[in-house]
């Protein structure tokens, strides 16, 4: 009889060490969980900020963009010398138009500045077809090459500042649709520790 109580102490003494550590594990497992629901909640807070700010960007450079893009499709279909002054001088406007001290960083350095180094291109390549007019001896042909590499090098920066855009914009979006989703999931899973 000694020998069926001790064995009956011994099996309720392993399931309440059991019992325990299963205890233990749900406690460290509902701790986790609450860390991560609010890791996600700081992550989405501060991801929804930076879309503010890429929204906000994408809205200050949309008309220096578009004059700039503007600019680049004309090339491609044929400007004449006026007409492409007037291109230049309508994106400068759109340029000047830009309040910078109001550019968030990541805003001016990512988008803003490739814009402004592809306006440079374009008025570069402005002075270079004015300077031939100015020569008499000058043939149209000796400085396409020249326009061309300028022309090219705008239109890369314009792409640039594009990928910029995206980044601050449609890039935050899929980060925030992630994070939404892990969130869902981390709420769930602390869900089932409080019932």
């Amino acid at each position: 009889m000694m020998r069926i109580l001790a064995t009956v102490a011994a099996g309720t003494l392993l399931f309440a060490v059991a019992a325990c550590g299963t205890d233990e594990e749900a406690e460290r497992e509902r701790a986790e969980a609450e860390k991560q629901v609010a890791e996600l909640t700081e992550e989405l807070e501060d991801l929804r900020q930076r879309l503010d700010e890429g929204k906000t960007c994408e809205k200050q450079l949309s008309g220096f963009n578009r004059a700039l893009g503007d600019l680049d499709a004309e090339l491609n279909v044929g400007l004449n010398f006026h007409d492409y002054s007037e291109s230049v001088r309508d994106a400068a406007v759109a340029y000047e138009r830009i309040d910078v001290d109001d550019l968030a960083d990541d805003c001016a350095l990512e988008v803003g500045l490739p814009l402004e180094k592809a306006l440079r291109k374009y008025v570069d390549a402005e002075e270079v077809w004015e300077e031939c007019f100015e020569r008499l001896s000058c043939d149209l042909d000796s400085i396409d090459p020249k326009l061309q590499r300028l022309w090219a090098a705008a239109g890369d920066l314009i792409d640039q500042a594009d990928d910029g855009i995206s980044q601050l914009v449609s890039d935050i979006e899929d980060q925030i649709t992630e994070s939404e989703q892990e969130l869902e999931q981390a709420e769930s899973t602390l869900a089932k520790y409080e019932e």
